[in-house]
């Protein structure tokens, strides 16, 4: 199976997507700033969820399991609705929610560990991006026996940038609906794989249609290296070397997917199976 999209197809679709021109290899893509309303303290009892083991967490109409060891309590935000001539089109919003994880098992990661929603017909309407990552999401769902590739997948609408790898690409329900997880890191160039920026990725969908899910948790993995500037550690892949002229990207990008895809869960952390449980944990009700 093919692991990756073309690195430069994915560049250009972003750079096109966005408007904004390819930035060279040094450069991290930019994190989005969104106005919001003042955040919410999430509830965390004692309680579990029925059938997992973690407590549950709640905010506004969603609530979950949060595992043990995974973190410790959340912040949820409700971001207002966005659009017009002066909203950048990753920050076009209908409104949606925002939980944070708080304490989660790694730290000084580029991305903080949060589950968005948004209201998935509205936020389709609103903006051409989400519309395309959820007719992919969809599409997932509607042949759940068809083979899903990183050519398929859905992809985060509010990043302004591409996947540059996928694996460990699994179906998996939860609560009230269903989607897909990977393993992914996103940019805007090509750079190294590393345990600062990958992360499980999950996108879903709930049963009645009306809610989208997506979920960001970074994730570890020993052959990785710690950040964009480490070397690879032993057994690891190393970047080719941005001077050389036969320097093949796109199979460093295929030999970290094969790597990671030939891993089992509990090679990670935090484990598969224990973000695995968070997911299947989530309940969205109206």
């Amino acid at each position: 199976m093919k692991h990756i999209l073309s690195p430069l197809l994915i560049l250009v679709f972003s750079a096109l997507a966005c408007n904004l021109p390819l930035l060279p290899p040094t450069t991290a893509y930019p994190t989005v700033t969104e106005p919001s309303l003042p955040p919410t303290k999430i509830s965390v009892p004692n309680t579990p969820a029925s059938g997992f083991s973690g407590q549950t967490v709640t905010y506004d109409h969603i609530s979950l399991s949060l595992p043990i060891h995974l973190a410790t309590s959340g912040i949820g935000q409700s971001f207002p609705r966005a659009e017009g001539e002066n909203i950048a089109p990753w920050e076009i919003t209908p409104g949606h929610i925002v939980l944070t994880l708080n304490d989660y098992t790694l730290k000084n990661t580029f991305h903080a560990p949060r589950i968005y929603v948004f209201p998935a017909q509205e936020y389709a309407a609103l903006f051409e991006g989400a519309q395309e990552s959820l007719n992919r999401l969809q599409n997932i769902l509607a042949a759940p026996n068809a083979p899903v590739t990183p050519e398929t997948l859905p992809f985060i609408p509010f990043f302004n940038a591409g996947a540059q790898f996928s694996a460990q690409i699994r179906r998996i329900a939860f609560q009230n609906g269903a989607g897909v997880r990977f393993l992914t890191q996103y940019g805007q160039d090509i750079s190294p794989i590393n345990n600062q920026a990958m992360f499980y990725q999950f996108q879903g969908l709930t049963n009645d249609g009306k809610f989208y899910v997506i979920t960001i948790l970074p994730a570890n993995h020993p052959t990785l290296p710690a950040d964009y500037t480490s070397m690879a550690p032993p057994g690891g892949i190393p970047f080719p070397d941005y001077n050389d002229p036969n320097a093949d990207f796109m199979g460093y990008y295929e030999q970290i997917a094969q790597i990671i895809d030939a891993s089992a869960g509990n090679a990670f952390i935090p484990s598969l199976e224990t973000l695995d449980m968070l997911i299947q944990s989530i309940q969205i009700t109206p």
